[in-house]
This record gives structure tokens, C-alpha cells and sequence, in this order.
């Protein structure tokens, strides 16, 4: 486990990496509430999600992606709307279940996927 500070640390290295490649085509929304900072969660797990977003979706000028990652009560959350690649092979699905898994090692925990409204969004809890 790695707080969630550190886990943002993280994930600001990818993110240099991913706007590095998709430069004025892929933006992230960062909101999180300070008073969560030192809770614990699995390394790597914001990423992971940030990753199945670039993954899955189209990353165009046309069509840029906004991923944004937030706490909303006593959960972190990462949500992007859903715009399908179209030269994507379909994915193995490990990624969000490896997540899954080990939070539900670690904490006893599932993650919560939901896709309505043109939106995916992933949450598990922070506790």
C-alpha cells in the first residue's frame, strides 16, 4: 500500500509521459480533497485506470481525451467519456480485474465500474 499522495506522484510521471506522446490532445482533471492525502490505497491503481482510458479511447485532435480523477465522499474516482478507438483490438479486460483483485487482497475492497451516460467511471473506496 502507498498513500494516496504518493500514489499522485506516480501518476504525475505518467501523465508527463502520456502528454509527452498525445501533447494538446490529452488532458487530465486532478481534484482532490487534501484531508485524503495520507490514506492508503494499491500502487498504481490511479494509473492503471488512467491507462485503460488511453487505452480503450480515441485521442484525436477532433476528439481529445479529458480523464479526471477526484474524490467524491470517502472514495477516489476516475472517469473519462466514452469515445471508442476504432483500430483497437478488444482488450483482455486483466487490468481493471488485476485491480480489483489486489484491492480486494489488500482491503477486502471491489471496485465499482459503472458506463452510463456516455461515461466510465471507476471508484473504490478510501477507507
Amino acid at each position: 500500500m502507498v498513500t494516496l499522495k504518493d500514489e499522485l506522484k506516480f501518476l504525475n510521471s505518467y501523465i508527463y509521459l502520456i502528454k509527452s506522446r498525445y501533447r494538446e490532445r490529452f488532458f487530465i482533471e486532478i481534484d482532490i480533497d487534501e484531508s485524503f492525502l495520507n490514506k492508503s490505497i494499491p500502487p498504481l491503481g490511479i494509473q492503471v485506470l488512467v491507462e485503460n482510458a488511453v487505452k480503450h479511447n480515441e485521442i484525436s485532435e477532433n476528439n481529445p481525451l479529458t480523464v479526471k480523477v477526484y474524490t467524491e465522499n470517502e472514495f477516489i474516482c476516475v472517469e473519462n467519456k466514452i469515445r471508442p478507438r476504432t483500430t483497437l483490438e478488444e482488450g483482455t479486460g486483466n487490468g481493471l480485474s488485476n485491480l480489483d483483485k489486489r484491492l480486494f487482497l489488500l482491503k477486502k475492497q471491489h471496485i465499482t465500474i459503472s458506463d452510463s451516460d456516455n461515461v466510465f467511471k471507476v471508484k473504490y473506496s478510501l477507507n
